[in-house]
C-alpha cells in the first residue's frame, strides 16, 4: 500500500489525523527544548514528524539524519527538503547490523 496510489492516504495518515499531528508537535516542541545539535531520526517514512522537527529546531542544529528501511521514503524526502543542507540521508534497518556513523 505504501508505495502505490495509495502513497497519498498514508502521507495523510501519519501528517493529518489528530494523533499524529499533536504528536508530532510535541516531538518537534520536545527537541526544541534540547537544543540538540545533531537529531537521528530512526524510521522516518512520510517525515511526518521531520517537517516539525525540522522547523522547530531550525536555530539550533547542525545536522539532521534522516533515516529509513525504504529507498522510495528518502528520496521522496530529498526532495521534499532539497534546500535544508544540513540534512543527511540513509538507508537504515534496525533489523541489520549498525554500520552508519552519526
Amino acid at each position: 500500500m505504501l508505495f502505490n496510489e495509495q502513497h497519498r492516504v498514508t502521507d495523510a495518515l501519519y501528517r493529518d489525523n489528530p494523533a499524529s499531528a499533536c504528536l508530532n508537535r510535541y516531538t518537534a516542541q520536545i527537541a526544541a527544548l534540547c537544543s540538540a545539535e545533531r537529531i537521528l531520526e530512526v524510521g522516518a517514512g512520510t517525515a511526518a514528524t521531520t517537517a516539525p522537527v525540522l522547523k522547530a529546531t531550525r536555530n539550533t542544529r547542525q545536522s539532521y539524519h534522516f533515516t529509513d528501511v525504504s529507498a522510495q521514503f528518502l528520496n521522496d524526502a530529498r526532495a521534499r527538503f532539497h534546500d535544508e543542507s544540513q540534512v543527511s540521508y540513509a538507508l537504515f534497518d534496525i533489523n541489520q547490523p549498525l554500520d552508519l556513523k552519526f
